[in-house]
């Protein structure tokens, strides 16, 4: 099966139409990002369809600046992406839909008469605010009583939620793979043949090569270290194999962007030294651990250090000092995926820190998206050459 062109893509196929054909001059164009951003897929694709649609000129310009937004939605990304009338055309539409899909009315719609029963419900619910500390202390619970009686009505809530995600994983496999670069039908997806595809993973497994461990240690200390790295990772693979539990299994994904910006000199500060790493990116892949039926991943490991460092993008991980200087963000806050709270999340967090002291006396620290970048950097780098015994 050959690499699929642009226009065959599925998100281009959306916006242009089946019948499309790239011009000269978007050819051109093309070929410009290219020289600038590389391999052009996925959502960059929907964005170019869209400059293509709206005939919009400055492409390397827009594109540049909409992968500075990050994942913000706003009215700016939408002009950016079609123009200034028809992105702000867009924008306003999709704000009017959501703001009409919170009212009676649109449950009326929706549900007929059963909707005002619905939308009472849901306003009710929202009065009684059961998932706040004060509410609860409202109701004459002490302080810590209201902290423990919002996480166990958090945990209650959540179970459902995470067997259906479970649920989804499990029947419908093929679907979720195509998000993980470390399976074939991620690549097959992007147009690659099977044969490409099983070639890519293989090549974001290689992290460990044999010249490289005689070089820094010794043909005979580098070949033995060698060796029992290979037995530990084919060890792993089987029992990675063996568990069915493949849908356990990821590497970097959209939010970690931020942890590449960050971790990347640290990363060049670490080959410099020759010291090997685990980290999900290009021919690299995150350290794992197979514990309690199932794979737990970590961001940057440091074996000969005895290190791990997790970067925790603030969406997706609860920052525990809200309990101190912002409790009410911490009782409301939701992991956007799967919608559990954060007493949850972060029990889970502690968990991998634990059982990777545990299993590999990995000494785990944290880095949290809401320091500057500069300060995460100088962190990390203070501890890594602590472990080094290097002087300041």
């Amino acid at each position: 099966m050959r690499k699929k062109s642009f226009n065959e893509l599925p998100e281009v196929i959306v916006i242009l139409g089946e019948s499309f054909i790239l011009n000269e001059h978007h050819e051109v164009k093309m070929m410009e990002l290219v020289q600038v951003f590389g391999k052009i897929r996925n959502v960059n694709c929907r964005h170019i369809a869209n400059f293509i649609k709206f005939d919009l000129d400055n492409w390397i310009d827009r594109l540049q600046k909409i992968k500075n937004l990050g994942n913000t939605i706003t009215e700016a990304r939408y002009i950016l992406m079609m123009g200034d009338e028809a992105g702000k055309k867009h924008w306003k539409e999709i704000s009017n839909k959501k703001k009409k899909s919170q009212t009676e009315e649109a449950y009326i719609d929706r549900y007929g008469e059963e909707g005002k029963k619905i939308w009472k419900d849901i306003n009710e619910r929202r009065g009684l605010s059961a998932f706040t500390v004060s509410y609860w202390i409202e109701k004459g619970l002490l302080k810590e009583e209201a902290k423990n009686k919002v996480s166990e009505i958090s945990k209650k809530g959540s179970k459902k939620g995470n067997l259906v995600q479970a649920n989804q994983r499990e029947n419908d496999y093929e679907s979720w793979a195509k998000k993980i670069p470390t399976t074939k039908f991620y690549w097959l997806e992007q147009g690659y043949s099977e044969e490409e595809a099983i070639e890519k993973v293989t090549e974001r497994q290689t992290t460990f090569s044999k010249e490289k461990c005689i070089e820094k240690y010794g043909e005979e200390d580098g070949l033995k270290r060698w060796e029992e790295r290979q037995e530990r990772w084919q060890f792993n693979l089987h029992a990675f194999n063996e568990s069915k539990k493949k849908e356990k299994y990821s590497t970097i994904g959209k939010a970690s962007k931020e942890s590449i910006l960050c971790f990347q000199p640290i990363l060049d500060y670490l080959k410099s030294l020759n010291i090997d790493y685990y980290f999900g990116e290009d021919e690299n892949t995150e350290f794992r651990i197979f514990v309690g039926d199932r794979w737990w991943l970590f961001d940057l490991t440091i074996p000969e250090l005895n290190l791990c460092f997790e970067y925790n993008g603030e969406v997706f991980h609860p920052n525990p000092k809200w309990l101190e200087n912002d409790l009410e963000k911490w009782t409301d806050w939701q992991q956007p995926y799967n919608l559990k709270k954060a007493e949850e999340v972060r029990e889970y967090d502690l968990t991998k820190h634990r059982l990777l002291k545990e299993s590999n006396n990995f000494d785990v620290f944290e880095i949290w998206s809401s320091v500057p970048l500069e300060k995460n950097r100088n962190f990390m780098l203070e501890i890594i050459n602590k472990r080094l015994n290097y002087s300041d």
